[in-house]
């Protein structure tokens, strides 16, 4: 029978669609994100940025949420989003708006880096104990949302020496305010200003986004005192090197020399928007309300810069682009000449500007694009692996010591199948007679296991030398017999019976099951041990400290619960050895954790008890769940038994059987 190839590349892609969807379903696993509050995310989408342009680094990209990708599952307030890129890594964002009524925000992400191509990050949420970890300065090349009392260190700020101009930082807003100052003879103050502009300037390419708004209407409307003059009241944001001075009238560039900002005045005609080298301008007008909050937006390289209020693109300016880095600059003035005034109709006020927040970012005219996926749950990370030990003796020990958790065992064989992640340390107990093996240390990732194999090695015998015998040849005596002796009769003398231990006997604990659930007991086994070369009995008084919330029970043992005692006495003849199932369960004051059982004691030979040995062991259980059933579970000990009478008849059954056939073949 032939293969088609096209029906092998159909099983191939099927194959891969089908890892693909599995993977889908379960969801993502989450890395360690910051502010938990001690909760977990529950929910992630995965974010595809597509990028036509070259590779970006440090690049803030908008995540736009709107009704029909906004998640519904995260806190009213946002706080609980996170992002991070494929590998887990957290990145910088800042939320520039979110209203979960209306199910809108606007989200910045500083991504680390942006392939040509395609590049993939995801959104976190569904936390109710996280706190916000929304950082503009952690985000952006410059940022200010001015929340705090005074004007920042990343500012300059002058005013006018007439000191009618005043720049003050409330309520998270900056606030520039120029007022107007009656001179004498019916004159008024000429070059009234406030001004703020960044420590740092700036070379193209960059965005610049800054929400204001200002308190003067358009259009005006001048005030006429019917002396010579008119009023002018201007307002300047954006991109500038103009120096601390009132704005100059009656110019479109206002008297800046480079810039890229929006100006406009009461003498100047319309508010414009102007791009603006060596004093020349590029100018488009634009209409303005007064006391309506405005974001602004300009995209800048050397080739064009675009200009967006709230989301829409108003104009495009590809002449008289500045090219010298410049820093940001905010500014309201009055500047006027004559008798008259700033204000409108006949009332005079003074000139204003607010600014709610103030951010500078990366920009490519190329603008990478922003698609969301579809929620998907988080599956729960996996924090543990698996840990066995091999040794070669029943009667070894050995401790393992990690950075969170440490075990006990004994054994040929032991395994814990939820250890905790890192790096462990095992170090192996003395067997009389034998050698221990050397400490080892290995690492235990998450998911994976390690294996510990210990071999004991038997400690050579010293020979005990016997010193040659002296051979002494008697010298020949002559006995003479007078009578015979009188028979003695000797009574024998019984041989006194050993009072203690040849080779010590062991006591120790052997781990089966050190987690606790509701259909699933901690069980750990109490393994006692008396050598054969011993003629005595051994004792065993032991007992066993209980924790809060836990249930012991087992075979000779009472039953404890809840930081209680409970006590068993075991004998072992010599030759033999004896294991006891003890069984642990959890009621519902039992906290989830880790828990610790002591058991101490002591052991003896017969009844010697002034020969004693104390006992001291731990066992540690982990409980996940309470039991649904905290009664004692029963015990079964096997029993040796002798075959009974049935088993003896069939066995004589199978004798004349074969007896039988023996006879009817001859």
């Amino acid at each position: 029978m032939s293969i088609n190839k096209n029906h092998i590349r159909f099983v191939i892609q099927l194959i891969g669609v089908l890892i693909i969807a599995s993977l889908a379903v379960t969801g993502a696993a989450i890395p360690s994100l910051s502010n938990s509050g001690g909760g977990s995310w529950q929910y992630q989408r995965d974010i595809t940025i597509s990028n036509t342009g070259g590779v970006l680094s440090d690049y803030q990209v908008l995540v736009s949420l709107t009704s029909g990708n906004f998640p519904t599952n995260a806190q009213n307030n946002g706080t609980d989003i996170r992002f991070t890129d494929v590998s887990g890594a957290e990145l910088s964002y800042w939320i520039e708006s979110w209203d979960y009524s209306s199910r809108t925000a606007k989200i910045w992400v500083k991504v680390t880096s942006i392939a040509s191509g395609s590049t993939t990050i995801r959104m976190y949420y569904g936390n109710p104990s996280a706190t916000t970890m929304s950082n503009g300065d952690g985000t952006f090349v410059f940022f200010d949302d001015f929340s705090g009392a005074v004007l920042s260190s990343k500012w300059t700020n002058s005013v006018s020496p007439e000191g009618r101009g005043s720049v003050t930082v409330s309520n998270g807003m900056l606030n520039l305010i120029a007022n107007p100052t009656p001179g004498p003879s019916g004159t008024w103050s000429v070059g009234e200003f406030a001004q703020v502009k960044s420590t740092a300037s700036f070379p193209l390419p960059y965005k610049l986004v800054f929400k204001y708004y200002t308190n003067l209407p358009y259009p005006f409307t001048y005030i006429d005192t019917g002396l010579p003059g008119k009023a002018e009241c201007y307002h300047l944001g954006g991109m500038s090197d103009y120096p601390a001075t009132a704005i100059q009238p009656a110019t479109d560039n206002g008297g800046v020399s480079n810039g890229i900002i929006h100006i406009y005045s009461q003498n100047a005609g319309n508010p414009r928007l102007l791009t603006i080298s060596t004093s020349t301008a590029t100018k488009t007008s634009f209409d303005l309300l007064p006391n309506v909050f405005k974001t602004f937006e300009y995209r800048a390289d050397s080739s064009s810069v675009k200009f967006i209020s709230d989301g829409t693109v108003i104009a495009s300016h590809s002449t008289n682009i500045p090219i010298t880095p410049l820093p940001i600059m905010f500014e309201a003035s009055q500047s006027r000449s004559g008798y008259s005034r700033c204000g409108y109709y006949d009332v005079t006020i003074p000139s204003e500007y607010h600014v709610d927040y103030v951010f500078l970012g990366k920009y490519t005219s190329s603008e990478p694009t922003v698609t969301l996926g579809t929620e998907q749950p988080v599956s729960t990370p996996v924090t543990t692996g698996t840990i066995t030990v091999n040794t070669n003796l029943a009667g070894a020990t050995f401790t393992l010591t990690g950075v969170s958790q440490s075990y006990s065992g004994s054994g040929t064989s032991w395994s814990n199948t939820s250890a905790p992640a890192g790096t462990y340390t095992i170090t192996y107990g003395t067997v009389t007679g034998s050698s221990a093996p050397a400490s080892e240390t290995k690492t235990l990732t998450a998911g994976g296991s390690i294996a510990f194999s210990g071999t004991y090695t038997l400690t050579p015998s010293t020979p005990t030398t016997i010193p040659p015998t002296t051979i002494v040849t008697p010298t020949p005596q002559i006995i003479v017999i007078t009578q015979p002796p009188t028979p003695q009769i000797t009574q024998p003398t019984a041989t006194p019976k050993p009072d203690k231990f040849r080779v010590g006997p062991s006591v120790t604990l052997r781990p089966v099951n050190d987690v606790i659930e509701e259909n699933q007991d901690g069980i750990v086994e109490l393994f006692m041990n008396n050598p054969s070369l011993n003629d005595v009995t051994l004792n065993v008084d032991a007992q066993v400290s209980v924790p809060a919330g836990l249930h012991v029970s087992g075979e000779n043992f009472g039953q404890a619960a809840g930081a209680g005692v409970v006590a068993g006495t075991f004998s072992v003849p010599s030759g033999k050895s004896r294991t006891i199932s003890i069984a642990i369960k959890a009621d519902k004051s039992a906290r989830k954790g880790s828990h610790t059982l002591q058991f101490t004691g002591l052991y003896y030979p017969d009844e010697n008890k002034d020969a004693f040995q104390p006992i001291s062991l731990t066992y540690s259980v982990t409980v996940k769940a309470t039991s649904i059933d905290v009664t004692p579970t029963p015990i079964q000990t096997a029993t040796p038994k002798t075959p009974g009478f049935s088993v003896i008849l069939t066995m004589f059954a199978i004798v004349v059987y074969v007896i039988s056939k023996k006879e009817l073949r001859n």
